[in-house]
């Protein structure tokens, strides 16, 4: 194992830590700017919709939220993989218009594109930037389209996208997420993602879920993916999160027979510090591939990262 690596990052956390506790500190001053450049990016496009300006809207809707993941399973050296997701709402256009930028994530898998240095992480990723348009958003129903590019390693290939998620309430304590995203890029055609989750809220502390996701991806030889999870929440105070995690995966394409690629447990630990803008993620576990005979790896990944602006810390749908 990477022993340095992880020194790297116990150093980075305690350092963290301390500066979050500072109120006058140089990072702290620097997570304020930037905050402020977000909101004005925001206002300044918002702009050209009216006159009507509502900083609440403005800052409770806008985002920049960046993280460095690196995972290491038995046998294997240290993988990286930098994610951003950069959100501008712009309430003035009343249906919900909002310019984004995130990383692109080619698989629903554990085994996302990584880079085996740091330094290339951010140049390894491709990238979608785009608008969006929510024009229904109820307690059950929502849709949203919306247009964009995917840049990075390849030309770019510009894209149309629409979203739709319904939302069931039965029985008690009980909400049922059903989820279908399709992008159809000019160059790489269809890419449609279907989620399914149940969720039980069992306490204020606890909530069982089980995330289901289907994906096709034309571009990837006609790829086909199922995620079958099954996750317990804790939450410990405001700022601290364990989950407990077990999930199955399976996939296949043209020149492959669908199967079932490996099973996975872990238990995922994740702390704000003092000011809710800076968070690590520690999550040991064991993967069984069936490339190996389902023998028995231990894989960890740390995360370590920053978010600017207002985002609800623990949504997960934030992240996806």
């Amino acid at each position: 194992m990477n022993f340095q690596l992880i020194k790297v990052l116990s150093i980075i956390i305690c350092l963290s830590a301390a500066l979050a506790n500072d109120t006058n500190s140089s990072i702290d001053i620097l997570h304020k700017k930037v905050s402020n450049l977000i909101y004005e990016t925001s206002r300044t496009i918002d702009s050209f919709f009216g006159n009507n300006y509502n900083d609440i809207k403005v800052k409770n809707g806008s985002y920049l939220q960046t993280s460095l993941d690196s995972y290491m399973e038995s046998g294997q050296s240290f993988q990286y993989r930098f994610n951003i997701k950069y959100r501008v709402h712009l309430p003035k256009t009343q249906k919900r218009l909002n310019l984004i930028l995130e990383d692109f994530k080619d698989t629903i898998s554990k085994d996302q594109s990584n880079s085996e240095t740091v330094l290339d992480t951010a140049n390894s990723n491709d990238y979608i930037i785009g608008l969006q348009l929510q024009t229904l958003d109820t307690k059950y129903t929502s849709i949203t389209y919306g247009a964009g590019i995917k840049f990075g390693s390849l030309s770019p290939d510009p894209y149309l996208t629409i979203k739709l998620k319904k939302k069931l309430y039965f029985p008690a304590n009980w909400e049922w997420t059903l989820y279908e995203k399709i992008r159809l890029y000019l160059d790489a055609g269809v890419d449609n993602i279907i989620g399914f989750n149940p969720i039980r809220v069992i306490n204020p502390y606890l909530k069982l879920s089980f995330p289901n996701f289907y994906r096709y991806i034309e571009d990837l030889n006609n790829k086909n993916e199922i995620v079958n999870s099954m996750v317990l929440d804790q939450y410990i105070g405001n700022k601290s999160g364990l989950s407990y995690i077990f999930s199955i995966y399976s996939s296949g394409d043209s020149d492959s027979t669908f199967k079932l690629q490996y099973y996975y447990t872990g238990l995922s630990f994740m702390h704000y510090f003092e000011k809710n803008w800076i968070f690590y993620l520690i999550e040991p576990g064991l993967i069984f591939r069936e490339s190996s005979n389902f023998a028995t790896h231990g894989r960890i990944m740390f995360q370590i990262g920053l978010k600017f602006g207002k985002i609800d810390i623990f949504n997960r749908e934030q992240f996806q």
